[in-house]
């Protein structure tokens, strides 16, 4: 079989982690959100996480500052939104407010977390590890919950037509459930 190189500015989308998530951060006059494709699990026990953000981000202020975000698990529903929240400002923006997103007090966090995702998942970080452009931060899963029609037995159900999560491919390139989807 015959194969191509790859560049190493695109290598990274050989290895498609985890799904698109929305991360919710605090600000006291305006929390925002952000599209995140570069989150995934640590640890089972404790549940600890990582995602990493760019460090010209205004998500990484925030969460520079406060040490908390909420992982929103959206569903291809939501896809326009999605995409929304990532090609825009929060500094400039209500992110919550333009896609009409629902702002649910957290449990254990100054972040809200976004009640039309299909998944919730509130953490506090426990280490910041800074690299040239982008920093990595780890994190204690504190508090989540699930959509109970949709996570069964511990899993996200993916063969039910109401609950497809998003992987992104690279540019607007989705992968919902098996179908590729472009916008």
């Amino acid at each position: 079989m015959n194969k191509i190189e790859i560049s190493p500015e695109k290598s990274y989308r050989l290895i498609n982690p985890g799904p698109t998530v929305l991360i919710t951060t605090f600000k006291p006059e305006k929390p925002n959100i952000m599209t995140l494709s570069w989150c995934t699990n640590v640890l089972d026990e404790p549940h600890i996480v990582a995602i990493s953000v760019g460090q010209s981000n205004y998500s990484h202020s925030l969460i520079e500052k406060y040490k908390e975000f909420a992982i929103n698990i959206p569903d291809s529903k939501l896809l326009k939104k999605v995409l929304n929240c990532g090609s825009i400002s929060g500094k400039k923006h209500n992110k919550f407010k333009k896609n009409k997103f629902t702002a649910v007090p957290s449990k254990y966090i100054k972040p809200p977390t976004i009640a039309e995702c299909i998944g919730n998942l509130e953490c506090r970080v426990i280490k910041a590890i800074r690299f040239e452009g982008a920093t990595l931060f780890i994190a204690n899963v504190l508090y989540s919950i699930a959509n109970p029609k949709l996570f069964i037995n511990f899993s996200w159900d993916v063969n039910n037509k109401q609950a497809k999560l998003m992987h992104h491919l690279g540019g607007a390139r989705f992968e919902i459930s098996g179908f590729l989807k472009e916008l």
